[in-house]
């Protein structure tokens, strides 16, 4: 299923061309994707602040009358707060990419509609996050055991002299990184369209998997590389505003080694106020326009693929033409279809093979056989 996109390129698209169709979406709908990023950092704020409210007050709690009670009740919230956040994040990725999409396809969304359209994405979502939950769980345990069963024998082997299972401990802590990021890149790449798929085909949550596994078969490294100066190129802008912050910070640096009185130091600190806060406000709203600009990156990555993979196409299809029909002797001059039970460009038995069909110049319609007139003889 290929989409119509007339605000994007023709596919196949390049690195370039995604950046292009990103640009041209975020123009369109910039305001509606930011209220939508909005959203996960309000939810986070007001849990935060129901968080902190209640392990203060187990806090007095345990100074006053030993109980523990409001501190588990702290922890569970904060654990129900992430998993929450998480939830509204994951939900705000599906309206932005099908926001982006239809934006694409010379729309204008609403922020209504698109909580309309993409209802029941969390209880689709469900089981996977329930069967990844379990298997990084299961994959935890197994870790673990490996690291302190090696972490024993070389314990052992450090008490009897053998250096076999220090050497096998150190194998393990070498390996144990690379060979885990390898495994989480190779398997983020391969389910990066995932949220797209789920959010504009409306599959199910293992369902989507399988199609962005598909998607991506034989296009491993062209999704990876592409998505990842993406990733650079959003990490260098929003890094912009650190780098303000590390240059004023390192500014303070001769006050604080000339030993100045500390009404010195308040008062440089004091002129650095607004322009720090001008840094936060930046940083702050690059991170509220990086956040929409992967997902429409991402979804538009998606739509080349679905066109790339669904369609066959690697370059942008020539014009169509219809073909040249042939036409049979009838026996008065005009053409007519072969007969239904006989093969389409078999002759007639007793007729010769009639000339084969040019096409006329210039694209112009073909305008038929010669009338005949009641002095021209039939053709034979």
């Amino acid at each position: 299923m290929s989409y119509p996109t007339p605000l994007l390129d023709r596919s196949p698209l390049d690195i370039g061309g995604f950046f292009s169709g990103t640009m041209a979406v975020l123009k369109r709908r910039l305001g509606l994707f930011v209220l939508m990023a909005l959203l996960p950092g309000l939810v986070a704020l007001v849990a935060s602040a129901l968080i902190v409210a209640v392990l203060v007050g187990a806090v007095i709690e345990i100074t006053n009358t030993r109980q523990f009670g409001g501190l588990l009740l702290g922890f569970v919230l904060a654990g129900v707060a992430i998993l929450v956040t998480w939830l509204v994040s994951l939900k705000v990725m599906a309206t932005t990419s099908l926001g982006a999409l239809e934006v694409a396809q010379g729309g204008t969304p609403d922020l209504r509609g698109l909580l309309a359209r993409t209802k029941g994405f969390l209880p689709r979502l469900i089981p996977v996050f329930l069967a990844v939950s379990a298997s990084l769980a299961v994959l935890a345990a197994m870790a673990g055991f490996v690291f302190f069963r090696a972490l024993g024998a070389a314990v052992e082997g450090m008490s009897d002299n053998n250096p076999a299972a220090i050497i096998g401990l150190a194998t393990v802590f070498l390996l144990a990184f690379p060979v885990t990021a390898a495994v989480v890149l190779y398997l983020t790449v391969r389910f990066l369209y995932f949220v797209p798929v789920m959010a504009a085909e409306g599959l199910g949550g293992f369902e989507a998997l399988g199609r962005s596994w598909r998607l991506t078969q034989g296009s491993f490294w062209r999704t990876f590389l592409s998505y990842l100066v993406a990733q650079l190129a959003v990490s260098a802008v929003t890094a912009l505003p650190n780098l303000v912050i590390q240059s004023l910070a390192g500014s303070f640096t001769p006050i604080l080694d000339q030993n100045a009185d500390p009404a010195q130091i308040l008062a440089a600190l004091t002129a650095q106020i607004p322009l720090l806060v001008m840094v936060s406000l930046a940083t702050f709203a690059f991170q509220l326009i990086a956040g929409p600009a992967m997902i429409t990156y991402t979804t538009i990555m998606y739509v080349d693929q679905v066109r790339r993979s669904d369609l066959g196409q690697t370059t942008p299809p020539a014009p169509f033409y219809a073909p040249a029909p042939t036409y049979y002797n009838s026996g008065y001059g005009y053409p007519a279809q072969p007969p239904a039970t006989q093969a389409p460009n078999a002759p007639q038995p007793g007729q010769s093979m009639p000339a084969t069909w040019s096409a006329p110049q210039n694209n112009q319609p073909y305008p038929g056989p010669p009338q005949q007139g009641p002095t021209q003889t039939p053709p034979v």
